[in-house]
């Protein structure tokens, strides 16, 4: 019989996972439900998402930044818009302070390139957004946005950087590199078929040893009499 100190270990190991199973799905119906009306289909799916890439940094921060354009300008004459993602995944004050730093020949437009956020909810993306000009596909250009929370008297933060030609950044080539050495695996399962002249010796070899017993060199097992 199990010792008692093996049945409480037990116990709280099964009272710790309904636990987080119940939280978890406290939070997703919560979320789902109080969005469903503000956000289409598609939107929750890319929150999902971003949320998503925020869980994998948890272990390595407690605020996660990630950032995108959807078309960027052909030149630095043209405006470009850029969104930024900034999740919270732990905060003793649920504010955060957020920074766009611009490039040399890259001005704002639009929007405000320092802000404070207050009331900022755990585990759901919140979009800042500039228009700039001088980022465009005629030169490569970095824009980062800084974000960081307190969480007692540490502070935390992170950055998220935008490259003006995202073919250059670490995240394109190695999504490359995958493709390629992806295409020229051969995955097929089929064994090369044998030669007519193999399968004709074969046979013959079969019919010569009906007699004595056969060992098919396929499947090694003997056929007796």
């Amino acid at each position: 019989m199990p010792s008692k100190l093996t049945l409480k270990k037990i116990f709280v190991v099964f009272i710790f996972l309904t636990f987080s199973f119940g939280s978890s799905l406290i939070y997703e119906k919560y979320f789902l439900e109080a969005n469903s009306d503000s956000f289409s289909l598609n939107e929750r799916q890319k929150i999902s998402k971003i949320l998503f890439k925020s869980k994998l940094g948890k272990q390595l921060s407690f605020v996660s930044v990630q950032l995108e354009f959807s078309e960027l300008a052909d030149l630095n004459a043209d405006i470009t818009e850029i969104k930024g993602y900034i999740t919270l995944l732990k905060s003793s004050d649920n504010i955060v302070n957020y920074e766009w730093v611009l490039p040399e020949g890259v001005f704002l437009i639009e929007g405000a390139q320092q802000q404070v956020l207050n009331n900022v909810p755990t585990e759901t993306p919140q979009e800042v957004k500039i228009k700039v000009s001088g980022f465009s596909k005629e030169e490569k250009k970095l824009i980062s946005l800084s974000a960081h929370t307190r969480i007692g008297n540490t502070t935390f933060s992170n950055v998220g950087l935008l490259s003006s030609r995202p073919e250059d950044s670490f995240e394109f080539i190695a999504n490359k590199n995958f493709n390629e050495n992806y295409n020229q695996t051969d995955l097929s399962s089929e064994s090369p078929q044998p030669s007519k002249d193999q399968i004709n010796s074969y046979s013959k070899d079969s019919a010569d040893n009906v007699e004595r017993g056969l060992v098919s060199p396929r499947n090694k097992i003997r056929i007796q009499r």
